[in-house]
């Protein structure tokens, strides 16, 4: 166990300087190997084969070993390059690489790796093995539908709607700390909640928000008119989802009357909203804070969007690629 405590130490190669810190870790610390991949934030199998290799051959076992044959920093350009391209490129018909699939390609570009080292440079190279969230074809027919529609409405007054929850409890985002430290962040668990509706607009990325208590058809028609007081007279087109009180008899008329033309996305396509983008900053930028009242999320709120003047360096010509569809 001391020679690995002094290995660390000594060690001046940093990723050498890592597989001992894992094994130090798990040996000396009695840290799990799972605990260790979380700590490093490194694959488990990773983790795995370093342990592995450091018990079959010691100190030695955790150091790049000689390889013969075509340099190793070609093969991981060539690696990269292949992840890079679609599968199908290769002959592969599917829509993401797996481990699998990438050996495959791998060999007929005459590569050979065993499937733990493999894994260990696509993990180098800033890949990791996630499950990807389904999405029904003909959703995506129906989308590029609405991209359509909305191409077509190139220089009207269209806007985003959306609404988004945020709570007085504390959401914890990772932050900059010491290889093998765990700090700790004081938090508040509460459940007081309050909602922000916004539209934005699709072309300047200019936002018009309200605060509500709940997400109700009130909620929506309030925010309607105070929308349309800030904005001013005539036809405005409004993309929103299909969220019911965007839907009701009353929001409809609200919109009819104050001239707002609704446009519906398709269901499960919150990708069509520019609205998220806006919502995910403002997530962010309310992360790590400690918030003792619903004022204190409120005031965070209004800080958020004063500090970026209403406006968002956003526009739908590159958010939904616009430009890249013929109508």
């Amino acid at each position: 166990m001391q020679d690995l405590v002094q290995a660390y130490k000594e060690e001046k190669n940093a990723r050498i300087k890592e597989r001992i810190l894992a094994v130090k870790l798990h040996v000396v610390d009695g840290k799990s190997e799972k605990e260790v991949s979380k700590m490093l934030n490194k694959g488990y199998s990773t983790i795995k084969l370093w342990i592995g290799k450091y018990k079959k051959e010691g100190l030695d076992g955790l150091k790049d070993k000689p390889r013969s044959g075509r340099p190793r920093k070609v093969e991981e350009e060539k690696i990269k390059q292949i992840l890079e391209d679609k599968p199908q490129k290769y002959g592969i018909q599917q829509e993401y690489w797996t481990m699998k699939t990438l050996k495959i390609a791998l060999q007929e570009q005459g590569i050979e790796y065993k499937k733990s080292r493999l894994y260990e440079l696509v993990h180098e190279l800033g890949y990791n093995l996630v499950k990807p969230r389904p999405t029904n074809i003909q959703a995506e027919k129906d989308k590029w539908e609405d991209f359509k529609k909305i191409k077509k409405l190139e220089r009207k007054a269209l806007f985003f709607l959306d609404e988004c929850r945020t709570v007085i409890s504390t959401s914890i985002k990772k932050v900059l700390a010491k290889v093998g430290s765990k700090p700790v962040m004081r938090v508040n668990i509460g459940f007081s909640s309050i909602y922000v509706i916004l539209a934005i607009n699709a072309w300047t990325g200019e936002v018009v928000v309200s605060l509500a208590k709940r997400p109700n058809s009130e909620s929506v028609k309030y925010f309607l008119r105070y929308f349309k007081r800030r904005v001013g007279s005539g036809r405005v087109y409004m993309v929103m989802d299909n969220y019911s009180p965007h839907k009701t008899k009353g929001t409809l008329e609200v919109c009819r009357r104050k001239g707002i033309h609704p446009v519906f996305t398709p269901p499960y396509s919150p990708e069509l909203n520019m609205a998220e983008a806006v919502f995910k900053s403002l997530k962010n930028y309310m992360s790590n804070k400690i918030f003792y009242t619903i004022e204190d999320v409120k005031n965070c709120i209004k800080q958020f969007f004063e500090e970026n003047k209403y406006r968002f360096n956003l526009n739908a010509i590159t958010y939904l690629g616009l430009d890249k569809i013929e109508v």
